[in-house]
């Protein structure tokens, strides 16, 4: 069986064990938002009708990009991996209750037909990622630095606008 490609009538009604090994570099450096410099964990794949169950552990980590300084800094990320794959039709015919006070569970999407456990990898890592990612984040003794390179970055040292806002002094807002 070919992975990280699995079609739905090669998952065994008893479920199937998936160890997370290289082909999940990519989903996990995707969904971190940087260089993947390690990946490692366990999924067990099984299906309910057309649905697709996975859960699981994943851990993962890469090199990331400062968004305050744009220094390079690393990011790991460990967590419980789990989630319901709906073919796309189903999804498209689902109500969806907004008024439901009940915990929804974690749903996605594949083709009807097989599951890319390299987008399963890709999502896990997306949603464990922060909105932002700060050098002081992970090493606090970083902050001064940080807040030093953004500062000298921005420039912020310069008593004259940026000359590019210059275009805005002629535009008047209308009622």
């Amino acid at each position: 069986m070919p992975f990280p490609v699995i079609a739905l009538d090669s998952i065994p009604t008893h479920g199937l064990a998936v160890q997370v090994l290289d082909w999940a570099r990519v989903g996990c450096g995707e969904g971190l938002g940087g260089e993947c410099t390690s990946v490692s964990g366990h999924l067990e794949v099984s299906r309910k009708g057309r649905h697709i169950v996975v859960n699981g552990q994943l851990a993962g980590a890469a090199t990331v990009i400062c968004d305050r300084c744009g220094e390079p800094c690393h990011f790991s990320a460990a967590g419980a991996a789990s989630c319901v794959y709906l073919p796309f039709d189903e999804i498209a015919a689902t109500k969806v209750d907004e008024d439901s006070q009940e915990e929804a569970l974690d749903h996605g999407e594949y083709d009807g037909v097989a599951l890319d456990l390299v987008h399963v990898v890709r999502e896990f890592f997306a949603l464990e990622r922060p909105a932002r990612v700060l050098c002081a984040d992970f090493d606090p003794a970083a902050d001064a630095a940080c807040l030093e390179r953004f500062r000298s970055r921005a420039d912020l040292s310069r008593d004259q606008p940026d000359p590019r806002f210059a275009l805005l002094k002629g535009v008047k807002p209308t009622r």
